[in-house]
């Protein structure tokens, strides 16, 4: 499929200073430019369910008709090694123990609205894109507390 560079997000400006935070626990970056579809309706098959008759497709998938393009609304932003869960527990609501939390949910990080999903050790918040500088910001506190 084509590329399509995104505008550089608020969260790229704080690439330094989440190195700089971060440390042998915890590693926080943004991921490069991440395709994302809305798709309403009949479960495409792939994805996260949002909602009922909501998904959000992430990723090489091929779009079908319907689909709706937001790879531009949302920063990926991710989390790994072994001190991930701890700063995300500092502000998050859901039980993050890996034996309950082992895909994806709609929820809030530091009172922002985000999407988070689990990888193995690795946790990828989903923020839209207004909320990106607020959470960065949110996050380096909580790398540094």
């Amino acid at each position: 499929g084509e590329r399509r560079a995104r505008a550089e997000s608020p969260a790229a400006a704080f690439a330094g200073r989440f190195a700089a935070a971060g440390n042998e626990r915890v590693r926080v970056r943004e991921v490069p430019f991440v395709p994302m579809w809305e798709v309403r309706g009949e479960d495409p098959g792939t994805g996260m369910r949002l909602g009922p008759d909501w998904w959000l497709v992430t990723g090489e998938a091929e779009p079908r008709p319907g689909w709706v393009d937001v790879s531009g609304q949302r920063t990926v932003i991710e989390l790994t090694g072994p001190g991930a869960r701890d700063v995300l527990i500092t502000g998050c609501p859901l039980d993050l123990h890996p034996g309950v939390f082992t895909g994806h949910a709609q929820t809030v990080l530091g009172r922002a609205p985000v999407i988070l999903a689990r990888h193995g050790d690795a946790y990828r918040v989903l923020v839209r894109s207004s909320y990106t500088d607020y959470l960065a910001k949110w996050l380096i506190d909580a790398l540094d507390g």
